[in-house]
């Protein structure tokens, strides 16, 4: 599936992006001008991920998290929230976004 995706944006101005949720962790990174993202940062136990050159997100370890999109004219706003501790305190901190624009 990746590949036929990937030969299609090549050919067309709208921008794809595909997101799964199954890896208990968070991953983007792009191919072929695809936007792949993987969030699925509840409370099960996390999945260690090696996180590779070409990664847009490169944070080691456990990532609890939500993304948040903002749809607006022309464009695609993702944001990433991760849960990190300040002390005792959990706060969440935006760790990851990006914009989308038509190509």
């Amino acid at each position: 599936m990746a590949k036929f995706l990937e030969s299609r944006q090549a050919k067309t101005r709208a921008r794809f992006i595909v997101i799964a949720g199954h890896v208990h962790n968070y991953e983007r990174y792009e191919e072929g001008g695809v936007m792949f993202i993987t969030t699925g940062g509840g409370g099960a136990t996390p999945y260690m991920i090696k996180r590779e050159p070409n990664d847009a997100y490169k944070d080691p370890g456990p990532t609890y998290h939500f993304c948040h999109f903002d749809v607006g004219p022309g464009k695609l706003t993702m944001h990433m929230e991760k849960l990190e501790l300040d002390g005792n305190k959990p706060r969440w901190i935006e760790r990851d976004s990006f914009e989308l624009k038509p190509n």
